[in-house]
């Protein structure tokens, strides 16, 4: 069921400009206050970059009309913030108290300021809305342009097992960050070995004070190794003697913008990385000392001077060795001042702790 009413008007147009005599149409904005007059966008990559314009009402526009700033025609992948979006024009809205409080940020695709010399444009256009009409200042071109920043170096280490008193591979790779290839990797790593271990089969040099590379971006490298970077994959180190346990070491690298334009100190990041190995005990074999033979007297005691053993190893601080002796061989019966008969052989003879 429905139900509707109609009724009849008369509409009544007379001669006037329908605004009580203002201009019923609004002028468009005016945009000011930029030092070059005109809109930019200016930072760093991978940075949030501030859109520098102001926006005002026409002097001249008595319809107290609404300002805002249409922001659209964006880098792919770029956002604004401090704007509304409507993704059915796919534009983004900013009011003019936020415009011009510099509220307004554009955040542009990741590692987009590599190219170096180009400039990323969108477009920025000013509207001035009343009740009924809006006027616009038509596109705006803006240059989005973007310092080009390192963004360091991915560091990580694979060392095969470790075994005391054995070489190992450390399996050190570097490889940079960007996500698009343009950075480049310092022509040196540098690293600083735990514990007393030393480099196999290979010599490096200590960075040393006076060195142009002693302090990078204020991090003091003196005292770690400089080392190749095509060195990196072949890299073995020789644990200290006799030493089992953990091994620290410590790990810079450095990547390069090369398209970075004015060589300031973001063309260069430094990156750290550290890892601890941990060297397996083996026990090493002792020394013994034995004359060919012993002589002595029938019933009497036979001193046994020049027999002994000894440790190889006797660091006590990671865990010392433990030394034990077995002599065999002895005629049944024989008894020793010290250790423990431990019971005769199917053969007869005696063997001794």
């Amino acid at each position: 069921d429905y139900a509707y009413s109609s009724a009849n008007f008369t509409l009544s147009v007379s001669d006037g400009d329908g605004f009580n005599g203002t201009h019923p149409f609004p002028f468009p904005p005016v945009v000011t206050g930029n030092a070059s007059g005109i809109a930019t966008a200016v930072g760093n990559e991978d940075t949030d970059v501030t859109l520098d314009m102001s926006i005002i009402a026409n002097s001249s526009d008595a319809t107290t009309p609404q300002v805002s700033v249409e922001i659209y025609n964006l880098p792919e992948g770029a956002t604004v913030n401090g704007a509304t979006y409507n993704p059915l024009k796919n534009i983004y809205i900013a009011s003019q108290a936020a415009v011009n409080a510099g509220l307004v940020t554009i955040t542009p695709p990741r590692d987009l300021g590599d190219v170096n010399g180009s400039m990323t444009n969108f477009t920025v256009e000013g509207i001035s809305s009343n009740l009924i009409f809006r006027a616009s200042t038509g596109p705006i071109n803006v240059n989005l342009v973007l310092d080009p920043v390192a963004d360091g170096v991915a560091l990580s280490a694979s060392p095969e097992a470790a075994f005391e008193d054995q070489a190992f591979m450390l399996n050190i790779s570097a490889s940079t960050i960007d996500g698009d290839g343009s950075e480049i990797l310092g022509d040196y790593v540098y690293i600083k070995l735990g514990g007393g271990a030393v480099w196999f089969g290979v010599t490096y040099f200590f960075v040393i004070f006076g060195d142009t590379d002693a302090s990078i971006l204020g991090t003091n490298l003196v005292g770690y190794y400089r080392i190749p970077i095509a060195d990196l994959s072949s890299l073995m180190v020789l644990p200290p003697l006799n030493w089992n346990g953990p091994l620290n070491f410590e790990v810079y690298a450095t990547s390069i913008e090369p398209t970075d334009f004015d060589l300031d100190a973001d063309h260069i990041k430094l990156s750290f990385f550290s890892f601890v190995v941990n060297v397996e005990a083996i026990a090493d074999a002792p020394i013994l000392m034995a004359p060919a033979f012993f002589t002595g007297d029938q019933d009497s005691v036979i001193g046994l001077t020049g027999l002994g053993a000894f440790l190889v190893d006797t660091i006590t601080t990671n865990g010392a060795e433990v030394l034990s002796t077995l002599i065999s061989g002895v005629p049944p019966d024989t008894i020793f001042s010290s250790g423990f008969n431990n019971g005769e052989s199917g053969t007869g003879d005696g063997t001794y702790s």
